[in-house]
């Protein structure tokens, strides 16, 4: 069986992508970062945090069984979330959780661009993104290598995703830059999905554990 069979099937998204949508914000913060540098003109901004080369990731690789393990095993979760009574936290490991999410065709020309570990208390999302993408030509061949870290806490049917730092080419980005992105819950965007709500809303807590996310639902009693 290869990768690409491993993974086939229908291409619904399931709850879990959503919520991983937010994992994966880095993205974001930085196309906000580099739009801020170019709306206001400082090409010192761009050669300071981009850079004209990207570097090197670990790269996600699983083996056909250790893919297939990771699809069955996320799909269960969320079929049966409804019902939790018998559902076990679901465990995945920054590597399964980074090749998964380049298996998403939202993520396809991502793919290999990130790598998200998680620690004992917040998820570090390292990239190497390439910027040709914003066709600007300051841009052009420029690259974001860059790493951000995130808290996570589920309260009340809540996601708070909240960023503690952000650099690029080993720089912490200025304070007129991620100030505000730093007091904000960075998952709001995904309250307006309906089939998040109706994801977290049965998820009781997350835990970070050493290069592990373990999400728990919520039991009956709960």
């Amino acid at each position: 069986m290869t990768e690409e069979q491993a993974v086939s099937g229908p291409k619904k998204r399931g709850c879990l992508y959503y919520g991983c949508l937010t994992m994966i914000v880095l993205a974001v913060l930085m196309l906000l970062a580099t739009y801020v540098g170019v709306r206001f003109g400082l090409k010192k901004f761009v050669s300071t945090y981009t850079s004209p080369s990207p570097v090197s990731l670990a790269s996600a690789q699983l083996s056909p069984t250790q893919s297939s393990n990771v699809v069955d095993r996320i799909r269960n979760f969320e079929r049966v979330l409804s019902d939790p009574s018998g559902l076990q936290p679901l465990h995945l490991t920054g590597q399964e959780l980074t090749w998964w999410l380049g298996q998403q065709q939202d993520f396809a020309l991502h793919k290999g661009t990130f790598v998200i570990k998680p620690l004992s208390n917040q998820v570090t999302v390292t990239t190497s993104l390439p910027l040709d993408f914003i066709r600007t030509p300051l841009l052009k061949g420029r690259f974001f290598n860059g790493e951000a870290k995130f808290s996570l806490l589920v309260t009340n049917s809540h996601l708070y995703l909240q960023m503690k730092s952000l650099e690029a080419n080993g720089r912490q980005l200025p304070q007129w830059v991620t100030g505000r992105l730093e007091v904000q819950n960075l998952s709001d965007s995904a309250e307006s999905n309906e089939v998040w709500r109706a994801f977290i809303k049965h998820i009781d807590r997350i835990e970070l554990q050493t290069d592990e996310i373990i999400l728990h639902p919520k039991r009956p009693s709960d």
